[in-house]
């Protein structure tokens, strides 16, 4: 977001105004403290009306929490957005499964269908132990899981799904670099859960319950 604001500047230096740049830079222009630029882009996201309708919903697991300064570990619904939801959404108007499908839709059921085939027949190369039943309708999907640190220093891991085939078509790659700078990879990227590290339970019991409900 602080970002947008020299670029803004720059171009009005020079005679310039975009109005795109500057309906995104205004949502930083309090932010002297470079504080809360996530905060900007989610209200710049939902002023321009591109959030979408994916349900919130919650799976009971045990998470560590504070009780008078010690840390014990107690079963509560945690926040998620389940990938049959995402699926769901994906497969309404105007979308009608573009992002999930090589960039074709669902009304190109014989296209999908021959597509989806030839990727399990292919993938049975690989791992002989993963055989779908219908492997014509079954998309596949990645579950991919990244911890990292922010200002405030504190791990937080953050759960994904990431459709196979990028809509680029077939042969695109969606975990490619070049796909991920062209091509935005909130197109790519189904956000699931969000866990900082001080809630994680012993032995992996918070991530595993999650993942077992999704």
């Amino acid at each position: 977001m602080t970002g947008a604001i020299k670029t803004q500047k720059l171009l009005e230096k020079y005679g310039i105004y975009n109005e795109k740049i500057a309906d995104f830079a205004k949502w930083s222009v309090n932010d002297k403290k470079l504080k809360n630029a996530s905060r900007g882009i989610f209200n710049y996201i939902h002023e321009q009306g591109k959030t979408l309708p994916v349900p919130l919903s919650a799976v009971m697991a045990p998470v560590r929490g504070k009780s008078r300064h010690k840390h014990i570990e107690r079963t509560r619904p945690w926040p998620v957005l389940l990938l049959s939801d995402w699926v769901r959404t994906a497969f309404q108007e105007p979308f009608k499964g573009f992002y999930l499908l090589g960039g074709k839709k669902s009304d190109q059921l014989d296209e999908v269908k021959a597509m989806l085939s030839r990727f399990w027949s292919r993938y049975r190369v690989v791992d002989s132990d993963v055989a779908p039943e219908h492997p014509e309708i079954t998309i596949p999907f990645f579950i991919h899981g990244d911890e990292g640190r922010g200002q405030c220093k504190r791990a937080v891991l953050v759960l994904a799904a990431q459709p196979v085939f990028g809509w680029g078509g077939e042969n695109s790659i969606t975990s490619h670099k070049q796909l991920a700078f062209n091509m935005q990879t909130f197109t790519t990227r189904m956000l699931m859960t969000v866990i900082p590290s001080e809630h994680y339970a012993a032995n992996g019991a918070t991530l595993q319950t999650i993942l077992r409900a999704l």
